[in-house]
Parts: structure tokens; sequence; C-alpha cells
């Protein structure tokens, strides 16, 4: 005969928590199905306010392929012509085409291009419309939000750098298309593609094309100068120079450098083109999509309703056996 305090005993071990015990862990869940229920409910209505208030973003993305130019190739004056090589005018293939489209790539996010934009104020004005005040033909000073004061308090006690807020400018574009564009390249293809998610489609696409835009002028410019020095240094050279073969080669070198200045000076896109045009956006938001987000959601309540009951009777038994020790 089993004494009462034998049976006390045993109904605490019964009660202990095991973690294998897949029986004792459904029945702690099913004892705590309300708790399941709450935390999912809870969950699911959070999700819905998130979707009513959150700004939805677009895809807006820009294929570039190279230009024509970037595949031609000419030779190289300084192994055909041994006298240009000397005086310095060596130039291979024009361009260097393939070289010239990285270097355009790894433009697009530069300071470089940043700074180049920011100095066209109607730009600046379309893409920080929010920041321009029209009736005073001036940006609005920057105010700091009550957000911003707890970040700057939590910095001050923390030690670190705190920068005031400056109005739209050449490091805040940067700063925006660093963080925000991303550059994909399709070897089989060729294709580059630009991207951005924004929630103003309109403005994502005035961005990815004045990017492209202003990327490929810096470059095409870059060429005119150096062209037309070259240009000038042969010019000069020939009116020194008196043997006939010496004049031919830079004769040759001249006639490169007139055909680069040529093709730098056209109005067509020099290193890179829009494939397929300008810079299109999807029609519907791609992020964050609703009805995938409330499943994810709707799982993940189920399992933290779940996982909670668990973790309580799991505390419960550690604090009770803390306290027999």
């Amino acid at each position: 005969m089993i004494s009462k305090k034998d049976s006390i005993k045993q109904n605490e071990i019964d009660d202990d928590f095991d973690i294998t015990d897949l029986y004792k862990l459904v029945s702690i869940v099913i004892k705590n199905y309300f708790i399941v229920i709450f935390v999912t409910i809870i969950i699911i209505i959070s999700t819905i306010i998130y979707l009513k208030f959150t700004n939805y973003k677009y895809s807006i993305s820009l294929s570039v392929i190279p230009t024509p130019i970037n595949n031609v190739h000419t030779s190289n004056i300084g192994e055909d012509n041994p006298f240009a090589s000397i005086v310095g005018v060596s130039i291979p293939s024009i361009n260097k085409g393939k070289d010239q489209f990285i270097l355009y790539q790894q433009l697009i996010p530069s300071i470089t291009v940043s700074e180049q934009i920011s100095k066209d104020k109607d730009f600046m004005i379309k893409f920080y419309s929010g920041n321009w005040d029209s009736s005073k033909n001036e940006w609005i000073e920057n105010k700091v939000v009550f957000s911003q004061k707890i970040k700057n308090f939590i910095k001050s006690i923390l030690g670190l750098p705190i920068y005031d807020q400056q109005q739209p400018n050449a490091y805040s574009l940067h700063e925006y298309v660093k963080e925000k564009v991303q550059i994909f390249s399709n070897k089989k293809t060729g294709i580059t593609s630009i991207t951005l998610l924004s929630s103003d489609p309109l403005k994502g696409k005035i961005l990815l094309n004045k990017l492209h835009q202003t990327a490929d002028f810096i470059l095409k410019k870059r060429s005119m100068m150096r062209s037309e020095d070259h240009i000038k240094f042969l010019n000069k050279q020939l009116s020194k120079t008196v043997q006939i073969d010496q004049k031919n080669s830079l004769i040759l070198a001249l006639a490169e450098e007139q055909k680069k200045l040529m093709m730098a000076s056209s109005s067509l896109p020099y290193i890179a083109e829009p494939f397929d045009g300008n810079a299109r956006s999807s029609i519907l938001p791609t992020q964050p999509h609703p009805s995938k987000l409330l499943l994810q959601n709707t799982f993940l309540g189920i399992v933290l309703g779940v996982i909670i009951p668990i973790l309580i009777a799991f505390f419960k038994d550690f604090f009770k056996k803390l306290k027999s020790y």
C-alpha cells in the first residue's frame, strides 16, 4: 500500500518537466491553448496594422549594355609604330571597352557621380521635393524630430559623434545611392541591371536614369580631354619631325585620336546604353507582399504560441528544483 507521502513524491516526479517527453509537451500546449490563440491573434493584428501604415516599395530597374564602341578594336599604335610609342602615344583599342564598362559600373555608386548630380539643382529639387519650400524658393530647415533626439541622447551617453542634419547635398545623395542602389551583371547575356527599391517609383526612375547619364558623361568627358591633349601633342611633334617614317607613325596615331574624339563628341551614349529604354518600375508594389507576410506571421504566431507555454513549464520546474537544493 502506497503512503500519502510516497504519493505526493510520485506526483512531483510526474510533474517534472521533461523536454524529451513528447506526450508531456503536447499536453502542456493543449492545456494552454488560449496562449497559442492569443499570441497568434496579436501577431495577426500587428501585421494588419503594419500593412495598413507601411510604405509599399516598388522595384525599379534600368538595364544597360556596352555601346558598340566597346566592341570596336583598333590596332595597337605602339606595336605597329615604334616612334609613336617612344613619344608617349601608345594607345590600345578604343577606350579599352571592357575596362571602361567596368569603370562605368564602379562610378555609379561613387561620390564623384553624386557630386556631379548635386550640381543639377532641378534634379535635387525633384528628388528631394519634400525638403524644398517652393514659396520661399529655398531648402526647408531640418528640424530634429523626437526619435532623432533619443538617438542623439544615446549617442552622447556612449560617446559617439553626433552630426547635425544637413540640407540635401552630394554626401546625402551618395549615402542614399550607396545603400539603396544595387548593380548586377549577367555574364551570359552581357546585360547589367541597375536596381532600386523605392516607395516613390517616379523618383526612383529619375534617379536611375540620372546615375546612368552622369556616369556615362563623366567617362565621355574624360576621354575627350585625353584625346584633345594627345592631339595637341601629336600636332606639335608633327611640326618638329622631318623623317618620313616618323611622320607617318604620328599621322596614324593622330588619326586614331581624332577618331576617339569624334566618337566621344557624339550625343549618343558613350560607354553604356539602355537596353530597353529608360528605367522602369513594377506596376504593383513588390515589398512587402501582404498575403505572403500575413501567412508567414500567422505561422510565426502559432509557433511562438506553442513555445511560450513550454518555456513557462520549463522555468517553473527549474525554479522549483532550485529551491529544493
